[in-house]
């Protein structure tokens, strides 16, 4: 049977793609930051899936769960590693707390990178490795590759994911371990609460009418937001056969065409119009 590990399965895309590559088949090890949501996935998932509780920012705690993991796979690996776990934030950058910056990049960035590190020799990074090189695939998001305004600390973290990715699939060829990246739009996710929550501390700035509108933004895509699923199936696909470097997976046309063809200057005037129209909108009342 092969096995996958996928950080961060309690909800969202993480908790989709368990389900799913435990229907095709595979034992999935999955990664929670807390005990009773170990408890709760276990239950969820009687069969084939075991939950690791660590976070992704404590390095010991990491450390810990690969060597419980390599003890328990008594000489066997893992056929792949799904890097999931991440936080939003957002917010005017001049605004945003530079605690909320920093964690930011430690859950999506050097968090991605010490579960790497850890379970890398799992994966077949290591000489008479005994199974099939693993492969390693990267949950970024469009946001990776378009900057839009008041989610630049999320966005700048997936940047630093997208050459994460490139430079890890460049480093490892020598293992034979492949690296890939998935780009998602707006997918079915509570993170959608936690993004509008974080637009709402700045009454009273010059931001206030812009972030108003930002909220009612963040709604429509909400709506017109993918499942999970989709992504899961395309984490599977990628598991089982020969890969491109990065795979985009969107509902929304216009973000797929903005992220990749219109040029920044014509996007900022495109930006500077839209919070125009917001000011004059929030002026009249």
């Amino acid at each position: 049977m092969q096995k996958v590990l996928v950080t961060g399965v309690s909800s969202g895309i993480g908790n989709a793609t368990v389900k799913y590559l435990i229907e095709k088949g595979y034992k999935v090890y999955g990664s929670v930051r807390k005990q009773e949501d170990a408890v709760k996935m276990n239950k969820l998932f009687p069969q084939h899936f075991e939950a690791l509780v660590f976070d992704v920012r404590n390095e010991e705690a990491v450390s810990a769960a690969a060597k419980k993991l390599t003890e328990k796979l008594k000489g066997d690996g893992l056929t792949g590693l799904v890097n999931n776990a991440g936080i939003a934030v957002s917010g005017p950058l001049q605004m945003v707390k530079m605690e909320d910056f920093e964690k930011q990049f430690d859950v999506n960035v050097f968090g991605l990178m010490r579960v790497t590190k850890a379970f890398l020799p799992l994966l077949g990074a290591q000489e008479n490795h005994p199974i099939k090189p693993g492969k390693i695939i990267n949950i970024s998001s469009i946001s990776g590759r378009f900057t839009m305004p008041f989610v630049t600390p999320y966005s700048a973290s997936k940047f630093a994911v997208e050459s994460l990715t490139d430079g890890l699939r460049r480093e490892l060829l020598l293992y034979g371990i492949d690296v890939v990246s998935l780009q998602p739009g707006p997918i079915q996710s509570a993170i959608w609460g936690k993004a509008k929550d974080d637009l709402k501390p700045y009454p009273g700035t010059i931001y206030e009418p812009i972030l108003e509108q930002g909220n009612r933004l963040i709604a429509d895509s909400e709506k017109m937001a993918i499942p999970a699923i989709k992504v899961a199936k395309r984490i599977e696909k990628i598991l089982r056969k020969n890969s491109s470097t990065r795979y985009v997976i969107s509902g929304q046309k216009i973000t797929h065409y903005l992220t990749f063809w219109v040029p920044a200057r014509v996007a900022d005037f495109i930006i500077k119009i839209a919070f125009k129209r917001a000011v004059k909108k929030f002026k009249k009342g």
